[in-house]
């Protein structure tokens, strides 16, 4: 059904883009804070540098999600090539991340198989969950709830609050 690809390609681009996003997530945090720190009544060009910033941040982070979700892909059918056991395919393996409720269990799940079959091949149902994997999800579970609570907090206006609380997303989010 699915064909090993290669995919050290699509790695190394998924990789620079995070790493872009990251600078550009971080960049319109610090920019909108700053615009707080040094004012606490900025003027809408002080914030005007940061939203051309967050107009970049959010190009960025789209294209993270086309990205990164084809490595997703790429990673699951590469594994489902090394073993038949796997439940969650790797269309569904990049699905979950969009259906509320079962995106806080589901891509975890569709990970730990492809990591799993992956590196242990056909006996991967006796071997540990390496620590890694959950401390990833955990950060990613972290990071989007405080991303969650930080937009509900801004509302229309920004406030020094809600880019105190991005900060600590992004943070969360490097894991």
């Amino acid at each position: 059904m699915h064909e090993f690809k290669d995919p050290s390609r699509l790695t190394r681009v998924a990789v620079i883009c995070l790493w872009i996003y990251l600078a550009c997530d971080t960049a319109f945090g610090l920019a909108t804070l700053f615009s707080y720190v040094t004012n606490p009544d900025p003027d809408p060009l002080e914030l005007g540098i940061a939203d051309l910033i967050g107009l970049a941040d959010f190009v960025t982070v789209i294209v993270c999600f086309v990205v990164v979700g084809c490595w997703i892909y790429r990673a699951s059918a590469n594994a489902h090539v090394i073993s038949d056991d796997m439940t969650i395919s790797p269309g569904w393996g990049v699905g979950w991340y969009f259906i509320p409720f079962a995106n806080l269990v589901k891509p975890y799940q569709g990970m730990k198989e492809a990591w799993m079959a992956s590196h242990f091949r056909d006996n991967w149902h006796g071997e540990p969950t390496p620590a890694l994997l959950g401390w990833w999800w955990g950060l990613w579970l972290v990071s989007n709830i405080s991303a969650n609570f930080a937009f509900r907090v801004t509302g229309v206006e920004p406030s020094f609050e809600a880019s105190l609380l991005w900060l600590v997303s992004n943070v969360m989010g490097v894991g």
